[in-house]
């Protein structure tokens, strides 16, 4: 069957991640990268970095402040963090109707794609798995450096 050569394996698997980082984005940027989101993040990084300035100053006094703005600060982040959560229950859903998909098509192969050089953790072969991990986190790597708004 043509589904079963291993660069057709690799192709679909490589597909899947594409589609499930797709998803992970359009969600992402609807309801995770708000205006406020953005914002908030944007003054999250500017207190850190003025923190980090006057604590390398070593200004006793301005430090003394800072860290009551601190505890705001990380207020905000936990804040920023439980929202960027609301998308895993939409990407997990995703990934486990591909998984089951794969699973059934290539589960049985075992180790069937066989790189040219050895990857630290997974050595010189992979599973269907492994090759939907890696692609994912490559086409995510992409996807956030492009797509994404910059902060």
């Amino acid at each position: 069957m043509l589904l079963d050569t291993p660069l057709m394996a690799m192709a679909i698997i490589f597909l899947s991640a594409i589609l499930t980082n797709i998803v992970n984005t359009i969600v992402s940027l609807k309801f995770v990268y708000t205006p406020d989101y953005i914002e908030k993040r944007r003054r999250v990084a500017k207190l850190r970095e003025e923190y980090n300035q006057i604590r390398r100053s070593g200004d006793e006094k301005q430090l003394k402040k800072m860290e009551q703005k601190l505890n705001a600060i990380r207020k905000i982040e936990s804040e920023l963090m439980f929202k960027s959560f609301r998308t895993f229950g939409v990407t997990i859903v995703v990934f486990y109707a591909i998984f089951w998909v794969l699973n059934n098509l290539y589960g049985k192969y075992g180790n069937f794609i066989y790189l040219p050089y050895i990857l630290p953790f997974v050595g010189s072969s992979m599973n269907f798995l492994s090759w939907y991990i890696f692609s994912s986190i490559v086409i995510g790597i992409i996807l956030r450096k492009f797509i994404y708004p910059q902060i």
